[in-house]
């Protein structure tokens, strides 16, 4: 079994256009080869998988944030757990422990028999923290 990973986390930059400079960009990337990923004690197959998310966050108040995540995942063999996703939330921070937020995610990734239909998503949502 092998895994190798990379993270870039909370480059910060300055808005040229001047509106906010508040821009965090981050993201991640992994790599995994597996030669028993079912645990079975005849398996024969490697399972490689790889796959990537980055992302942005966009401050334009102390309450008011946008995020934008970009999402990708291969893995062979197993087309039912392959993504490539967009998601973009709006989340609106009512104290320090609520939030409100808004999310859409379209999922981009090309129909074939392990993954039949598109499913785009939205959420509505309150999030709590204690």
């Amino acid at each position: 079994m092998i895994f190798f990973g990379l993270a870039l986390t909370s480059v910060s930059h300055s808005s040229m256009i001047g509106m906010c400079d508040d821009w965090d960009v981050w993201g991640s990337y992994l790599y995994g080869k597996d030669s028993n990923p079912t645990f079975l004690a005849n398996n024969t197959t490697d399972v490689v998988s790889w796959g990537f998310f980055t992302g942005v966050t966009h401050a334009f108040t102390e309450d008011w944030i946008l995020s934008l995540l970009y999402n990708k995942v291969k893995v062979s063999g197993r087309q039912d757990l392959d993504a490539n996703t967009m998601t973009a939330n709006i989340s609106y921070m009512l104290m320090r422990n609520f939030r409100l937020m808004l999310e859409f995610t379209g999922d981009f990734e090309d129909i074939n028999a392990g993954h039949p239909v598109e499913e785009h998503t939205g959420v509505f949502g309150i999030v709590l923290a204690f």
